[in-house]
């Protein structure tokens, strides 16, 4: 009796480690990263023309980029969610290049290697969009918005760091009349910590503890 009730438990454990083997993969719940729109305020509303913008600085003024009071007529409208911004509020007139908009946001708490941004941009005249010095795009009269998005995958693993990270517009040729850049962005990452259901070290701890379960059964039972 005490060997058949011993070879029960056995099999029941063959048949739990099996099981975890094969179980539906289970995604780690994402983190929103906390990363802002040109021209918004603390909430993320769009900011009126003539506002500074308390996310976005640039080179030029060293100081806080300004939500442009009039736009080009070319230039898709502000939206609830986002404005265009330049160096000065009146579009009319901006100052020669080059200069950059820049916003930092940061990882701290989050797997860098599991980030992923997307989103829209503008831009007129020209210029370059990158994350920590990674070209994301060359904009040119970008008035309508190109969609973009950045993941550690790929041509774009290493772009994003562990802690502090810079989403930069520079701005490399313009008339300086009615010059802007435009950003919606929104990105997630997980949680540092946090095991992934879908790694193998993952899978092999629980195999290992189902081994380590059926070894005691059995020494158990040579008794």
């Amino acid at each position: 009796m005490k060997i058949a009730h011993n070879l029960t438990g056995i099999i029941r454990s063959a048949v739990f480690v099996a099981g975890l083997a094969i179980l539906p993969s289970v995604s780690k719940a994402a983190d929103n990263i906390v990363v802002y729109n040109t021209g918004v305020d603390a909430s993320g509303q769009a900011l009126p023309g003539g506002s500074s913008d308390p996310h976005w600085t640039d080179t030029y003024t060293a100081g806080s980029a300004a939500v442009i009071s009039e736009l080009y007529p070319g230039w898709t409208p502000d939206s609830t969610s986002s404005a265009w911004i330049g160096v000065y509020d009146s579009g009319t007139y901006e100052p020669p290049t080059p200069y950059t908009f820049s916003e930092t946001f940061s990882l701290a708490g989050l797997d860098p290697l599991t980030a992923q941004l997307s989103g829209t941009e503008w831009g007129d005249d020209y210029g370059t969009f990158e994350l920590n010095g990674h070209l994301i795009d060359n904009f040119g009269e970008n008035w309508t918005g190109n969609p973009w998005s950045v993941n550690d995958i790929g041509a774009d693993s290493g772009w994003f760091n562990s802690g502090a990270n810079t989403l930069t517009f520079t701005m490399n040729s313009s008339d300086n009349f009615y010059d802007g850049v435009r950003l919606e962005v929104a990105g997630t990452a997980d949680p540092l910590g946090v095991p992934d259901a879908n790694s193998s070290a993952y899978l092999l701890g629980i195999a290992l503890a189902g081994i380590g379960a059926i070894r005691r059964a059995i020494k158990t039972d040579a008794r």
